[in-house]
């Protein structure tokens, strides 16, 4: 482009025709600046072009878009397909209110046995007192015979109080967490500690500790034991010689103490009861070993059976306890009920200690009673 000269005039202003070609210059101008600017947008825009597509192409790069892509859809809750129905999981499950409670053995020594009137809380030790009186008397042979005199004795014996303890412990966010669950924890930990002492109470109310000089129905020092010859199994020569066996032990109280003694029931295993029960006497008779006892028994109403006889003279060796359900016959002494100590917290958690005291089993008259072993197996 040449060189324009512009000129001014009288007045200090372009000249129409100089201000026409100043418009058109800055006009060009303008024009230039635009091109420029343009052109340098375009190739920005090819540069970042370029660059896209070569992170595109990098198989690295594709491989983490990819990872990120997978991690986005699986942690966004709008991320379900079509496919997917209108409920969750657990929308449709009902669920009962009742819950189930574990199943437990029965425990045969609360049902079968009397309680005693009860031990004073605190005593370490209770005694039985029993008075026995001698003398003679005759007929009176006239002045200055001698006349026999009666004399009174007093026997006793003692027993100690043991104590049965347990306990358990809580947690104040445990509970917090099963309140909100709808658990009643506490309470089914209270629950659950009366049943172990109970379960714990039942094994040495049969049994006794000898270690704890603590007697049960089955240990008891005075309890008559014997071993019937004939077994009790399937196996013997005929049923009239298991109902000997049963007769003699329901008879030997009596027939030992002359009328003075007398069991009114008779326990055994449940295997010793089913087979009294179901086997008949002999194939010409329509009942049963056990009904024929029954009937020919005058105290003896039924075979009742508890699950803690079986094998308490060894493996197969059941026993049938001929007993009087009376007090002085077999009695458990008890000191007072579960007892429950205040909590013992520390910190966040706390303990409850719970213990009930028992006597163990007394039997003023065991006389009345009779353990017969039998082979069951």
């Amino acid at each position: 482009m040449n060189a324009q000269v512009l000129h001014l005039g009288s007045d200090g202003r372009l000249t129409p025709a100089d201000a026409q070609l100043a418009a058109n210059v800055r006009s060009m101008f303008e024009m230039a600046k635009l091109e420029h600017g343009g052109m340098r947008a375009l190739q920005q825009r090819m540069d970042a072009a370029y660059y896209d597509n070569e992170i595109a192409n990098n198989p690295m790069n594709r491989e983490r878009a990819d990872r990120c892509d997978g991690i986005h859809v699986g942690e966004r809750a709008d991320a379900f397909g079509e496919a997917n129905g209108l409920h969750i999981a657990k929308d449709l499950e009902y669920v009962h209110a009742r819950a189930l409670e574990e199943k437990t053995q029965p425990l045969n020594f609360f049902k079968f046995f009397r309680t005693g009137d009860g031990i004073p809380a605190g005593a370490r030790t209770h005694t039985v007192r029993r008075f026995f009186t001698q003398g003679e008397a005759k007929f009176y042979a006239g002045a200055g015979s001698n006349v026999p005199t009666v004399s009174l004795t007093q026997a006793e014996e003692e027993f100690p109080v043991r104590h049965i303890v347990t306990s358990f412990e809580t947690n104040v966010f445990e509970l917090m967490s099963s309140g909100y669950a709808g658990v009643q924890e506490e309470q089914r930990k209270v629950r659950g500690a009366r049943k172990v002492m109970d379960r714990f109470l039942n094994g040495v109310g049969w049994n006794g500790d000898a270690a704890a000089n603590y007697y049960g129905v089955l240990s008891y020092p005075y309890l008559a034991k014997k071993s019937a010859a004939t077994p009790f199994d399937g196996t013997a020569a005929s049923g009239d010689d298991v109902l000997a066996e049963l007769n003699a032990g329901a008879n030997y109280a009596m027939e030992e103490s002359g009328g003075t003694m007398m069991p009114n029931r008779c326990l055994t295993s449940i295997r010793v009861r089913n087979y009294l029960m179901q086997t008949q006497r002999s194939t010409a008779s329509d009942k049963t070993i056990g009904q024929l006892f029954i009937e020919q028994n005058e105290t003896i109403n039924a075979i009742e059976s508890a699950r803690e006889l079986r094998d308490v003279g060894g493996t197969g060796i059941d026993g049938i306890l001929f007993y009087n359900d009376d007090k002085d016959s077999v009695c458990h002494e008890t000191a007072g009920g579960v007892q429950m100590l205040p909590v013992q917290a520390h910190q966040f958690s706390s303990v409850r200690f719970m213990y009930m005291s028992s006597g163990g089993i007394v039997m003023r008259d065991a006389g009345n009673n009779l353990l017969l072993l039998v082979k069951a197996n």
